[in-house]
């Protein structure tokens, strides 16, 4: 038995209507490309109740059996637009045990208990509304270590038969808003904005002893363990019909580069043999590819703050990129930008060379997310989609420049390439390939230099991680690098 579904942008907005849970990492691209996952996720409880759905839908047990444990382990978390699919590990009477996979994957392990004794009617009725809607805010790891509080229930029952239908048959009204309002405390109270779920172990009461309690009709939470050495948190909640634990990550905030006037005051304490002049890249027109965020923003405050004329590019983040050239030109530097698709670059490079600007330097810094591979195990998709980034469009982009006098590349490696992580296996591959290629060019193409470095790891969105991790300055690292281009 299993079942398959791409979840939906579309499906994202329905579920956090339903659920409260409104954090941006599931709703809001630009932000969630910015977190340690590179892309909007499903939320964990959407997924583990669509599989509980689907179960009852298949064997016809929603009135027939109560559900009276439920715990969810999630490995990784289901990309929107990913297609999800669910097998049953084992099934017996009073257990199931199901795994959800993206292709070859597991990301999410479920285990549910059920009982053959008929759910006891709730005593209560429940609010069919949120009250309001509060942006989720970061909790600092002082407020973590004694977190308390509670959640209020709320359930559209409506809305959850029309997106559960056989689930909302088997469970009480009850029941469902409490599952529900664990995606919400996570996402929205505790930890809040900066989140990662990663578990959930809960038992149901299917008979309501203490009629006082069940009155509350709130969700209670303590932080019982807040481990900062990896940012781990453990929760104890109650509520009228359940009891458990909660584990999740207090995930790193979207990392943020230092400003062009930072940049500004770093060149002006910097000397070199090899940098003389306190304008360092004045006779260059520079095209910085993927120069939005990351190490591209970097490079592109370098670069005009060295004199450049820079023209930066970006994908999607237009806002990101307008933000970037404002801040260079409020400095007195020279910046501007266009979109542009690496994988179909001819209209935009046209249109480019067109309007009389065309680049001398070119830093390809084009990327799709990095970390999004299996330990252990090679893709080949994920090579393919490294591939069409780092050779092929990189690639197509030369062909276009080289005669219009394109004079320099810098096109970045990685020291991956030297120690092979277990999952950046395809990443280095990929980027293996790229440097033959440009090796061959530089051998085949006259005039024309491709500076090709090994870079450390660096602290950018793509290096964010739960745990403690060496992420180099890459103002000082970008900037020693830049210099073999300035000569």
């Amino acid at each position: 038995m299993s079942h398959s579904r791409t979840f939906t942008p579309a499906d994202q907005e329905d579920f956090a209507i339903l659920s409260g849970d409104y954090n941006p990492m599931h709703l809001d691209p630009l932000i969630a490309r910015r977190t340690l996952f590179g892309k909007p996720v499903v939320h964990g409880v959407h997924v583990v109740l669509w599989v509980l759905d689907a179960y009852l839908l298949d064997t016809g047990l929603a009135q027939t059996k109560s559900l009276k444990s439920l715990k969810a382990t999630f490995t990784k978390p289901v990309g929107v637009g990913e297609t999800a699919t669910w097998v049953v590990q084992r099934e017996k009477i009073d257990q199931v045990d199901f795994v959800v996979m993206v292709e070859d994957t597991p990301m999410i392990k479920i285990k549910s208990g059920w009982a053959l004794d008929p759910l006891a009617p709730e005593p209560m009725p429940l609010p069919s509304t949120q009250t309001s809607i509060t942006p989720p805010q970061p909790r600092e790891q002082d407020e973590l270590f004694d977190a308390k509080g509670e959640l209020r229930l709320w359930l559209d029952i409506d809305h959850a038969h029309a997106r559960f239908a056989a689930l909302t048959q088997q469970l009480a009204p009850l029941q469902f808003a409490e599952l529900l309002a664990l995606t919400r405390l996570v996402g929205m109270e505790c930890p809040g904005l900066n989140s990662v779920f990663s578990e959930f172990d809960i038992a149901f009461a299917l008979h309501h002893k203490d009629q006082t309690h069940v009155q509350t009709s709130n969700l209670s939470y303590t932080v019982a363990q807040y481990d900062e050495r990896f940012n781990r948190v453990l929760m104890r909640i109650t509520a009228p019909m359940l009891s458990g634990n909660i584990r999740a990550f207090v995930r790193p905030p979207i990392h943020t580069q230092p400003s062009y006037a930072q940049v500004l005051a770093y060149l002006k304490k910097f000397s070199s043999p090899q940098v003389s002049s306190p304008q360092p890249f004045s006779n260059q027109r520079a095209l910085v590819v993927g120069g939005s965020r990351g190490l591209g923003e970097v490079m592109a405050k370098l670069l005009a703050a060295g004199g450049a004329d820079v023209r930066l590019t970006y994908h999607r983040g237009a806002q990101e990129a307008q933000r970037i050239v404002d801040d260079i030109h409020s400095g007195g530097g020279l910046a501007q930008h266009f979109a542009l698709d690496v994988l179909q670059p001819d209209a935009a490079i046209v249109a480019l060379i067109a309007s009389g600007w065309a680049p001398t330097h070119l830093y390809y810094l084009a990327t799709p997310f990095i970390f999004d591979a299996t330990s252990g195990i090679f893709s080949p998709r994920l090579f393919r989609q490294f591939c069409d980034y780092y050779v092929f469009g990189f690639l197509s982009l030369l062909n276009l420049l080289k005669p219009h006098g394109l004079r320099a590349v810098f096109y970045p490696s990685s020291v991956a390439l030297d120690t092979i992580p277990a999952n950046m296996g395809e990443y280095a591959a990929a980027k293996a390939a790229g440097e033959m290629l440009c090796a061959f060019v530089e051998q085949h193409s006259r005039d024309l230099h491709i500076y090709r470095p090994r870079l450390p790891r660096l602290a950018t969105d793509q290096t964010a991680s739960l745990l403690p991790v060496d992420n180099g300055d890459p103002v000082s690292v970008m900037f020693a690098n830049l210099c073999h281009l300035c000569l």
